[in-house]
C-alpha cells in the first residue's frame, strides 16, 4: 500500500530528529549545552623575618685614687744653695685601676702627728732639678693596681723675713686631688717661709 503524504512527512520528521540526537550524542552536546570551566589560581607568599640581638657592655670609668689605696715613699733627693727637692713615689696598692689628675695637697706633721703650720703652693714652673714633667701642666694618670706615679716637692731651708729657725716635720700627709683621705709619707723636712712647700702635678713614674 502506497504511503500517504502525512506518513511521508512523519517519516521525514523522524529522520531529522534522529540526526539531531545523533549529532548531540556524537559531539557531546557541545553545540546544545555550554559547559563552563572555572580555573582558580592560588598564590602563597611566605615572609621570613629575622632579628638580630646586639649585646653591648659598658666599662665603667676608673674612680679617682683615694689616699686609702695609695702608699708613698721617698725617692730621689737633690739640693743646692738651701733649695731642697724631693721626689715622692706613689704606688697604687688597691685592686683596681684609679686615676689622678692634678696637684697634691701637703700637711706637715710633727713627730706626735700634730699638724704644723704650712702652705702648699701648686704649679711651679721652675723645679730646678726637673724632671720636665714636674714643670708641665697636669695630665690624667691612670694608675693600675701595683702601678706608680710621682710628684716633686721643693722648699727652701733658708729662713726668711723674721724667721730665725724653721720647724722640722717628721712626716707629711698627702691628699690626692678630689679626695679628703690622705696617705702618709715618713720624710723629715724643714721648710722655711712659714712651712711653704711647692708641689708639682702627679706624673708617670720613671
Amino acid at each position: 500500500m502506497a504511503a500517504t503524504p502525512r506518513r511521508r512527512m512523519m517519516s521525514a520528521g523522524s529522520a531529522t530528529l534522529a540526526v539531531v540526537i545523533a549529532l548531540a550524542i556524537g559531539f557531546g552536546g557541545g553545540w546544545l549545552f555550554k559547559k563552563e570551566t572555572t580555573t582558580t589560581t592560588t598564590t602563597t607568599t611566605t615572609t621570613t623575618t629575622s632579628s638580630t640581638t646586639t649585646t653591648s657592655s659598658t666599662v665603667p670609668p676608673a674612680l679617682a685614687c683615694s689616699g686609702s689605696v695609695l702608699a708613698g715613699s721617698l725617692g730621689a733627693q737633690q739640693g743646692a744653695a738651701g733649695t731642697i727637692q724631693l721626689t715622692i713615689d706613689v704606688a697604687n696598692v688597691g685592686a683596681t685601676t684609679c686615676t689622678i689628675d692634678g696637684y697634691p695637697s701637703i700637711q706637715l706633721l710633727s713627730s706626735n702627728m700634730t699638724a704644723m703650720t704650712e702652705r702648699t703652693v701648686p704649679g711651679m714652673t721652675d723645679f730646678v732639678f726637673g724632671p720636665a714633667a714636674a714643670n708641665a701642666a697636669p695630665t690624667t694618670q691612670h694608675v693600675k693596681a701595683g702601678g706608680t706615679v710621682e710628684f716633686v716637692l721643693q722648699f727652701t731651708q733658708v729662713p726668711s723675713g723674721t724667721e730665725t729657725t724653721c720647724a722640722t716635720a717628721a712626716s707629711i700627709n698627702v691628699y690626692p686631688p678630689s679626695t679628703t683621705t690622705p696617705f702618709n709619707v715618713a720624710v723629715s723636712i724643714t721648710p722655711c717661709n712659714q712651712g711653704t712647700v711647692n708641689v708639682s702635678p702627679f706624673f708617670a713614674g720613671t
